[in-house]
């Protein structure tokens, strides 16, 4: 199966909204203009950044207003705590990635999803001395193994991966957890992922999380989502 693909702000969202069940929203920014002006509070988190931060960070929380409206949402201000997540309406659970020439948010409603998690990274191989860092011995022998088929290379994805999990449960757990503190199994024909196996403590929903993966462009992407439980 050929990796999905993406060569624009149009495909980037196409192949982001692969990546996600349905009910979530996903807005992409279009680097041919300037981002809107931010409110009040959503300034104030940037008011002692460097230009290109604040940047960054307008052109992410565009991204958030613009898939909120998909959900019914507006006119309501996305500010970041001191740990620089989103703080996200009631009722709503969020994600947003942005760099220097990119921007995307998603967006579910709480009662669908309890968790949702976007990261995005340059579709570029792992850096050798990152390979140690990310990978758990059994990801490490895996991704040896499965050869070459994905263009970034398997450590990449698994990085980009446990980026997006992270990301879906923080807002839940509060904590930080390292690389190896969880272990994700690859489906590479599917271009899917989930948890094997998970060394976070007090929080066995984990083995819920169901995520993608795919290029769109310059750009590796992943997406991951924690469910309800069934029942």
């Amino acid at each position: 199966m050929a990796p999905l693909r993406g060569n624009s702000d149009t495909d980037l969202a196409q192949v982001l909204r692969q990546l996600f069940p349905e009910g979530v929203h996903v807005a992409v920014f279009d680097n041919e203009r300037e981002p809107a002006p931010l409110f009040p509070e959503e300034e104030e988190c940037v008011r002692s950044a460097v230009p290109s931060r604040r940047l960054e960070f307008a052109k992410g929380r565009e991204c958030a207003h613009r898939a909120l409206e998909m959900l019914g949402v507006s006119g309501i201000p996305i500010p970041a705590g001191r740990d620089r997540a989103p703080r996200w309406p009631d009722g709503v659970v969020g994600s947003v990635t942005h760099s220097d020439s990119m921007a995307a948010a998603v967006v579910a409603h709480a009662e669908s999803l309890r968790g949702i998690g976007l990261d995005t990274e340059p579709a570029e191989a792992l850096p050798e001395d990152a390979v140690e860092a990310v990978l758990t011995d059994r990801e490490a022998r895996w991704a040896l193994g499965a050869g070459t088929s994905f263009p970034v290379g398997w450590p990449a994805v698994l990085f980009s991966a446990k980026e997006a999990v992270y990301k879906c449960v923080y807002p839940i757990l509060r904590e930080m957890f390292d690389f190896k503190d969880i272990e994700l199994e690859l489906d590479p024909l599917k271009q899917r992922f989930t948890v094997r196996c998970a060394r976070v403590h007090d929080f066995p929903e984990l083995s819920l999380i169901d995520g993608g993966f795919a290029l769109a462009g310059r750009y590796l992407v992943t997406g991951a989502v924690l469910k309800w439980p069934a029942g």
